[in-house]
């Protein structure tokens, strides 16, 4: 009696674990994303970045409306913040508040944070989850406080991190990525020698 018990148990279990599985894949569905992989991989074809000059442009038009999403800590921010800016902490980024306050603003989302890979992966993670309307702000905060905000330094208005280490469509499996292999190796110095003539 025990054996069946246990066998009828064991079954119902599995049976409700395939039922899981056939209605997630027929539903693609992931909890917390609601944009496939490709579809995230096709706005990074796009330009996801806002340059400094556009940023100028906008952040000088008070009537502009867009929020900036500081992605640094408290401490950080407290200190030094733009107008129109929000802190959500890089690491507090995927809790269930800080994806539902990001959900409710309307307005354009400027990603900043401590460096450009940092709001990259936000930007990614974001888009993702289904939110529209966002761009990254290159390099990090420093770099547009102190050039941009603080002091207007036209060098920087198209200043990007190498775009090289930041290839996200290869580090996600894109199928239009390369695969750009060990860096070629460095021509070899050949030694010539020149025999000595003469003497004392």
């Amino acid at each position: 009696m025990k054996n069946n018990q246990l066998f009828n148990s064991t079954l119902i279990f599995f049976l409700f674990i395939i039922f899981a599985l056939l209605f997630s894949a027929i539903t693609h569905k992931v909890k917390g994303y609601s944009v496939a992989n490709k579809e995230v991989l096709n706005t990074l074809q796009g330009p996801y970045t806002l340059s400094y000059y556009d940023f100028y442009l906008l952040y000088k038009d008070t009537a502009n409306d867009f929020t900036i999403v500081d992605l640094r800590t408290p401490e950080a921010f407290s200190k030094e913040n733009l107008k129109k800016s929000v802190n959500i902490p890089f690491e507090k980024l995927f809790d269930k508040e800080s994806l539902s306050k990001l959900k409710d603003l309307k307005e354009s989302k400027l990603l900043v944070g401590n460096h450009q890979n940092e709001t990259s992966l936000a930007y990614l993670y974001l888009t993702s989850a289904g939110l529209t309307d966002i761009k990254v702000l290159p390099g990090s905060f420093d770099i547009l406080y102190n050039n941009i905000v603080k002091a207007t330094n036209p060098s920087y208005f198209f200043y990007n991190e190498e775009k090289a280490q930041w290839d996200f469509p290869r580090q996600m499996g894109g199928e239009n990525a390369k695969s750009t292999g060990p860096a070629p190796a460095l021509p070899q110095q050949v030694e010539m020698k020149t025999p000595v003539k003469g003497g004392c």
